[in-house]
């Protein structure tokens, strides 16, 4: 026992010895890297380096006589071509838009009516480019979070230059400024969510030892309206292991708040939820892979991204998204009973999910082509009814109103232009809005969606955009491109001022061109059970020779 003792004991000396001694050489390499001062990011040396590296490129490429052509073209399609992201208001249409008149940019509005003409009427609520020259800061938006039900009080996310690190200030959407002596939170990394009108629940930094390793705060507190930083009152608290913390409320579309709580990500991909019940935390019985999503139809919903048995009659999959009854799992959280919602098939992967007034909307993925579903609740059990938007495209949901059933879709193609979609769940009437125009003649392409087969048998699904007359003789120049990272797969997108002929766009891929685009990543694309241990496939494809 002695010996053991004694072994133990010098042991953790030498643990420390040489924890101290690396942590001596890591300080010490710090304080003699030579290049240290490049990760100032705004520092004058650094920007001057970086400024100096940019125009030897910029010299080779502003001497060929083609690229003052070529750059106008691509600035004038990117510029121009865009179409507005508009969520959908009670109020008429809003969105945060930039272009080269408004470089960090403007929220803005108008009406439904406006937007459907060539050239809608916009009402500025916040301009940032005059907010950044009146306070001398490089202000960049970063968001709102607005007050349900009435969202006429926002919080404003603004950082200045960029980075992580924001301040945050009240601001009234009616009036169009910001609220004085209203909220305010000086710059750092945090995370806001409103409660009531009087009172947010704030995760930041509070001072020393409230931040993770990860630098995130893991320290939530409740601050009242005119109550300084220093008297919030702490209402949970993680470990500094943690990635970090931040609040969650359940309210409904009426504005009605059926559960406060935190989530705690214990990694990159593992959360804890707990929910504030008086005097005491409850825990929820979710699996780490798992993420509170929404309340629809009545119920609270859940999605997972590992297989769960929550008991011996109860399993799901990796994929699903579950729900329960709201007011039995208000009662008792930890011990209310899962159904099932979704859960994907062969080749198939949830994409995106939302709640509108009634009825709850998914978007999946199948062979990484989208497809999208409304969801109705009724007698105890979901029913899903398709979407009928365009095959052979990406598919992504651009807009909601939870107090209606109205929901906007954008779609992308590879040879199409990019459209909005609006859909009305109630009624089913879906309706093309406005599509940007075409950027190039791609009545000579084609697009097919091919499979290449990993080293370890797995089909990986790639598209090929090529001429319509290809020869498959191995001589045709062809453009590769995959990804397979944050189990983030490739969807059809519109090829933009790179896509066109020589003979008609200034950018050309040429008409004797290819393009393949590849999901490389296993991981909730094909096969989509979220199985994150398995390794990446790679697919090996013969260049083609130029």
């Amino acid at each position: 026992m002695k010996t053991s003792l004694l072994f133990a004991t010098l042991m953790s000396i030498a643990s420390f010895i040489s924890t101290t001694l690396s942590q001596e050489r890591t300080d010490a390499a710090l304080t003699d890297d030579p290049f240290r001062w490049l990760e100032e990011i705004e520092g004058p040396a650094a920007v001057a380096w970086v400024r100096a590296e940019n125009e030897k490129t910029l010299g080779v490429l502003q001497s060929d006589p083609r690229y003052r052509h070529f750059y106008e073209q691509a600035l004038a399609i990117l510029q121009k071509d865009r179409i507005a992201d508009i969520p959908l208001e009670g109020r008429g249409l809003e969105h945060f838009w930039q272009d080269e008149n408004q470089v960090r940019g403007v929220w803005r509005r108008t009406t439904r009516e406006s937007d459907r003409s060539q050239l809608p009427k916009w009402e500025t609520i916040l301009d940032v480019d005059a907010l950044a020259v009146a306070e001398n800061r490089n202000w960049v938006f970063q968001g709102a979070s607005c007050l349900p039900p009435e969202e006429r009080l926002c919080l404003i996310s603004l950082s200045d230059g960029g980075t992580d690190a924001a301040s945050i200030r009240e601001f009234d959407r009616t009036a169009k400024t910001f609220v004085a002596d209203g909220f305010y939170l000086p710059e750092g990394k945090q995370d806001v969510s409103w409660v009531d009108g009087d009172t947010l629940l704030v995760a930041r930094d509070w001072g020393e030892g409230s931040l993770t390793q990860a630098g995130y705060p893991f320290v939530l507190k409740e601050l009242k309206r005119a109550q300084p930083l220093s008297e919030a009152r702490e209402i949970f608290r993680g470990e500094p292991t943690d990635v970090g913390t931040s609040a969650f409320v359940l309210r409904d579309s009426e504005g009605h708040i059926h559960a406060t709580g935190a989530a705690r990500a214990i990694s990159s991909f593992e959360s804890e939820y707990v929910v504030f019940r008086p005097d005491v935390l409850v825990k929820l019985n979710l699996p780490k892979k798992a993420e509170i999503a929404t309340l629809a139809c009545g119920r609270l919903l859940v999605k997972l991204d590992e297989d769960w048995t929550p008991s011996e009659d109860n399993r799901f999959t990796a994929g699903s998204v579950i729900s329960y009854d709201l007011d039995e799992w208000k009662q008792d959280p930890p011990r209310a009973k899962a159904s099932l919602v979704f859960q994907p098939g062969p080749g198939q992967a949830l994409s995106e999910l939302t709640a509108t007034k009634n009825f709850l909307i998914l978007t999946i993925l199948e062979n990484v082509q989208s497809k999208a579903f409304v969801y109705k609740y009724d007698q105890g059990a979901w029913s899903a009814t398709p979407i009928p938007l365009p095959e052979h495209t990406g598919v992504s949901l651009s807009a909601t109103y939870d107090k209606a059933d109205r929901v906007m879709f954008t779609v992308s193609s590879y040879l199409g232009p990019t459209s909005v979609w609006y859909f009305d769940a109630e009624s089913k009437r879906l309706e093309e809005l406005k599509k940007t125009p075409s950027a190039f003649d791609a009545s000579n392409h084609v697009l097919e969606q091919l499979e290449a087969t990993s080293r370890d048998g797995t089909s990986i699904p790639y598209f090929l955009v090529r001429p319509k007359n290809a020869r498959f003789d191995g001589a045709i120049p062809t453009l590769l491109h995959g990804y397979g990272g944050f189990q983030t797969p490739l969807l059809p997108s519109d090829l933009g001022p790179g896509g066109g002929s020589g003979s008609n766009r200034a950018m050309p891929m040429s008409l004797r061109t290819c393009a393949e685009a590849a999901n490389l990543a296993h991981n909730g694309i094909k096969p989509p059970r979220g199985q994150r241990s398995r390794r990446h496939g790679m697919i090996s494809l013969p260049l083609p020779r130029t």
